[in-house]
């Protein structure tokens, strides 16, 4: 038996074991990716958008929380008889959360939006997609 390696440009396939399935294309070297370094790989695209995601989320729920617990606890009654800086004071921050509440979840449905765009049609997606049913088609072969 012939344990060469095969010639680029060689029609056909080669099965090298240990999970390596090459397609012959022509002139072209197959380089082995192992099943950890492909999901490596899958999460390199989006691990920005999600980290980012995940923080507006985080400022939203808090901004929001704040906002809840200022409304709770104010007393107009008194507000109103500090007096007008007073009340400015109030009322700015209320708007500050606000805007801290409606930017976070604007900003967490963008970074969204990047990780399902990501998976679902880009380039990445598309190399992606082709690895994986070649991992599939070496698990349903084993």
């Amino acid at each position: 038996m012939d344990d060469a390696p095969p010639v680029p440009g060689q029609a056909g396939s080669y099965d090298a074991g240990g999970g390596l399935v090459v397609r012959s294309q022509p002139d072209e070297i197959g380089v082995p990716l192992r099943k950890d370094d492909f999901l490596t790989l899958c999460e390199g695209e989006t691990s920005q958008a999600r980290s980012s995601r995940d923080v507006c989320i985080g400022v939203c729920g808090t901004a929001f929380v704040g906002l809840v617990g200022v409304l709770a606890a104010i007393d107009v009654d008194t507000v109103l008889k500090w007096g007008h800086l007073k009340m400015i004071i109030v009322g700015v921050l209320i708007v500050v959360l606000l805007v801290a509440t409606s930017g976070s979840a604007v900003g967490a449905y963008i970074h969204n939006n990047k990780v399902k765009n990501a998976s679902l049609n880009s380039p990445y997606s598309r190399l992606r997609a082709r690895l994986q049913e070649a991992y599939d088609a070496l698990n349903r072969e084993a």
